[in-house]
């Protein structure tokens, strides 16, 4: 199923391939009945597609400026987990695990036709990416992993289970902006006030009426434990490239784990992002550049 796509379209790039400032917006079924919402930049070429997937209680629409990007040569899909943003919610919380969102990519790479892709996963974004390369190493080119890592620091778990599913309700935009720059200025600092609104807008939607909501089912932290041992699951990437991108204050992801992975995984590229924390946008340069890089060198045959 196809929804209407938006209006801004801009102009098409050499070679056909059209872009679209959000992204052609697609529905995807997955394997339980669950329909997850997927945006589609660009257009196949002989760059293996790249998905993007968002952190704990994000959408999509964290990568769009990523995703532009990286659509002048290559199809990328930006996706809303299940439980968060035009995603269905699960009432019953039980489906929202690292094995059931490994799956819901595997359902949307099915979708568009794709033998494998590169992922790029933020935080809890990078765990599924992690999930879906050791269950289905054919399925993964390549992946990016911000900020994250086999094991989580406690301080970082803490001040994130401190906010996530509690923040209070917001009765308008100057609310989210506010409440988005006490959750995250620590760990994106020096971003102008146009900025951290775009930031809002992407953690924020506003309703038919007015309101403006937090765009994530609460139910989405704290769901069932997961029962796999994280480094295993690691150890199982073997023969697929990674590239770990680490904020340099970061809370989450220790220096010493991205050491420990680099010994476990010798030809493991790791990138620290300078002055940010957990978990960078992707937008600083540094980063944009590192993924470039690390993309253009899995340049494989069109799937």
């Amino acid at each position: 199923m196809k929804a209407t796509a938006p209006e801004d379209v801009r102009a098409e790039p050499e070679g056909g391939a059209r872009l679209l400032e959000l992204g052609d917006e697609h529905f995807v079924d997955a394997p339980d009945g669950a329909r997850l919402f997927v945006r589609a930049f660009g257009a196949p070429t002989g760059y293996p597609a790249v998905v993007c997937i968002p952190g704990l209680t994000r959408t999509g629409r964290d990568f769009t400026g990523l995703a532009t990007d990286l659509a002048q040569d290559r199809l990328v899909l930006a996706v809303d987990l299940r439980g968060r943003g035009r995603s269905d919610h699960d009432p019953t919380k039980r489906s929202y695990r690292l094995e059931s969102y490994a799956e819901d990519v595997r359902s949307i790479l099915d979708h568009f036709g794709l033998e494998n892709a590169a992922l790029i996963g933020t935080s809890l974004g990078g765990l599924t990416a992690m999930w879906l390369g050791a269950a289905h190493p054919d399925r993964v080119a390549s992946i990016v992993l911000n900020d994250i890592g086999p094991e989580i620091q406690p301080e970082g778990a803490a001040r994130i289970a401190a906010y996530a599913g509690r923040l209070a309700p917001v009765r308008s935009w100057d609310d989210a902006v506010a409440q988005t720059r006490l959750v995250s200025e620590a760990a994106t600092p020096g971003l102008s006030d146009d900025e951290w609104l775009a930031v809002a807008r992407q953690r924020y939607r506003e309703e038919p009426d007015g309101t403006v909501v937090i765009d994530h089912d609460p139910g989405v932290v704290g769901g069932p434990g997961e029962t796999a041992d994280p480094w295993d699951v690691f150890e199982r990437l073997a023969g697929i490239p990674l590239l770990v991108l680490r904020g340099a204050t970061s809370d989450v992801l220790a220096a010493a784990t991205v050491r420990t992975m680099r010994m476990r995984r010798p030809d493991l590229v790791s990138v620290e992002i300078p002055d940010r924390g957990h978990a960078p946008t992707l937008d600083e340069p540094t980063a944009r550049l590192a993924i470039r890089r690390f993309l253009d060198q899995e340049r494989r045959g069109p799937t």
